[in-house]
């Protein structure tokens, strides 16, 4: 149970920044967040990740290009 909440905070804090950092130019902490979570957690950071990928969805409409996101 703890682990899933860790996934949930991890993912919505990656759809968070997103947001938060879209005014400023050539500042992406997505790919940061990546590469920790894969370095931290290995296969489960798939998780967090998806839980981004749904979000995004979510809040910006499922269209085609989201289908690459899974990608």
């Amino acid at each position: 149970m703890k682990e899933t909440t860790v996934f949930a905070v991890l993912g919505a804090m990656m759809y968070c920044t997103k947001i938060a950092m879209e005014f400023l130019p050539n500042i992406h902490l997505l790919g940061m967040f990546t590469i920790t979570f894969t370095v931290v957690f290995r296969w489960k950071a798939l998780i967090p990740i998806y839980v981004y990928v749904f979000l995004e969805g979510i809040f910006s409409g499922f269209s085609v290009w989201w289908l690459a996101y899974f990608y």
